[in-house]
């Protein structure tokens, strides 16, 4: 099967990307850490904020 694109174009759609939102990736991470330290936490509404991370990580994708 042949791919409609070279290697250079696939990686250039990151490295595109990657530039273009760079200030919010640290902001991104921070927010999967989070989300990870909170499965390990007993917190009241821990479901809730993880569950608010991870919408927000879908309306980003769907955005950006």
């Amino acid at each position: 099967m042949e791919i409609p694109f070279s290697k250079e174009q696939f990686f250039d759609v990151f490295a595109r990307y990657n530039v273009g939102v760079w200030p919010m990736q640290v902001i991104l991470v921070l927010l999967a850490v989070s989300a990870i330290v909170l499965l390990f936490r007993q917190f009241p509404v821990r479901d809730r904020l993880i569950s608010a991370v991870l919408s927000f990580f879908w309306i980003w994708m769907a955005v950006a």
